[in-house]
């Protein structure tokens, strides 16, 4: 089955075209706060020696799948220890969300939280190499 995708370029005004750009700054800039609290999360869970202990069973070709079924529960118990979930960056995303609250709305506060979730997935459970900021950009629409 073939999909296609149909891009029309955007007519706005200069002053809704100022709103626009300043909404994205902002999202753009929730968005590396948070992954900067994740990467340090990260950082202490990885530190841990439950953590590190049950990454060495799960990698481990000798043990048997008992034993790895039981690391990976250590595993997202440990992740929901750091609070290395989409629900808790969504709870966390909160916070920004609150001194933008005229430019974001919750919704896409919670939009943004997601997708740095989906990001750390990829991240975590090897699809992903490392995780990245979002970069300035001079203007998103002109």
């Amino acid at each position: 089955m073939a999909s296609f995708v149909v891009e029309f370029p955007l007519k706005v005004q200069p002053f809704q075209a100022d709103i626009l750009n300043k909404r994205f700054e902002i999202a753009r800039i929730i968005y590396n706060s948070l992954l900067n609290i994740t990467q340090k999360r990260y950082k202490e869970m990885v530190k841990t020696k439950k953590y590190r202990n049950a990454i060495a069973v799960l990698q481990d070709k000798n043990k048997i799948k008992d034993d790895k079924k039981i690391a990976k529960e250590i595993l997202k118990s440990i992740r929901m220890e750091f609070r290395f979930s989409d629900y808790s960056f969504q709870a966390d995303v909160k916070q920004f969300q609150k001194v933008f609250k005229k430019n974001i709305d919750s919704m896409s506060a919670q939009k943004i939280a997601s997708r740095l979730w989906k990001s750390c997935e990829k991240y975590l459970f090897g699809n992903g190499k490392k995780l990245h900021y979002k970069k300035v950009c001079i203007s998103y629409i002109n």
